[in-house]
């Protein structure tokens, strides 16, 4: 049997997530706003992995700061990914310590946050 090796068209992939930033900075594979944190973050660490930050991503670091100040990290798994893009786009920790603070909120008695 053969073995076929696929060329993957990075630059091409690089185009299709970068479509996928909406006016208003964060990204939604949809392509309609709004953005929403978890593709936000698949697109800056997809970008990150293939050694990019967004093309646009001062609007990205608006959208992470907006967001954030506007209550939307209210749950563990969305602060996971307000966190991370922020990481991945290299804002301050001082920034991202705030972030994660109401991590605390959800430990469970065993210190853990399950259930």
């Amino acid at each position: 049997m053969a073995t076929q090796i696929a060329i993957v068209d990075v630059e091409r992939i690089i185009d299709y997530i970068e479509r996928c930033q909406t006016a208003d900075g964060g990204f939604f594979f949809a392509r309609v706003p709004p953005a929403g944190a978890a593709d936000t973050y698949h697109a800056i660490e997809a970008l990150r992995l293939l050694g990019r930050k967004p093309a646009h991503w001062q609007n990205a670091r608006l959208w992470l700061e907006r967001a954030a100040a506007n209550g939307l990290g209210h749950d563990p798994r969305t602060i996971f990914y307000l966190t991370m893009a922020g990481l991945a786009i290299d804002l301050p920790t001082t920034t991202l310590r705030s972030w994660i603070a109401p991590l605390d909120a959800f430990e469970n008695p065993e210190g853990g946050f399950g259930s």
